[in-house]
């Protein structure tokens, strides 16, 4: 009898987390990553946009830093990716302010430049960006490093889009 009741909590057990483990699942499942672009070139954050709304991101756009900085206060974004060169602040203070707020310091940034000077990688890379990527890029390699970045980044986990 008592091998019984222990089966039977077991089947229970087993069942309940089956079912909230797939709930868990289909919610995940039906959330969308969303990044948030940041870059004064509107060509630029365009080609980026559609890269990554063509693989079921939800894209969110800043051409100002105070605008992007703004968006994630409201609603903090899953991932940044940030140009260094933009009109109000450059990009490399921007990802230093991110860094230094509690809420945002563990955010996942990807820097997208034309500087491909060794120095800017270096103060990037010091300054809390996670990877840096510059122009031309390959849209598909862009796409493999915000996945691993993302993979890596424990709150940020969709697996929707990874």
């Amino acid at each position: 009898m008592e091998i019984l009741i222990i089966v039977a909590s077991f089947v229970v057990v087993t069942l309940f987390c089956i079912v909230f483990f797939v709930r868990r699942r289909e919610r995940v499942l039906k959330s969308r990553t969303k990044v948030l672009l940041l870059d004064d070139d509107a060509a630029s954050l365009k080609l980026v946009q559609t890269t990554f709304e063509r693989n079921k991101f939800q894209v969110i756009t800043a051409l100002q830093a105070s605008e992007a900085m703004a968006l994630i206060e409201s609603d903090p974004p899953d991932l940044v990716l940030v140009d260094i060169v933009e009109p109000e602040k450059d990009g490399f203070a921007f990802c230093s302010e991110l860094r230094q707020r509690q809420h945002t310091a563990n955010l996942p940034i990807i820097m997208i430049t034309d500087d491909s000077r060794r120095d800017s990688k270096l103060t990037a890379l010091q300054m809390g960006v996670d990877d840096y990527l510059t122009r031309p890029f390959d849209p598909e390699e862009l796409l493999a490093r915000a996945r691993a970045l993302l993979r890596r980044s424990h709150d940020s986990f969709h697996p929707a889009n990874l």
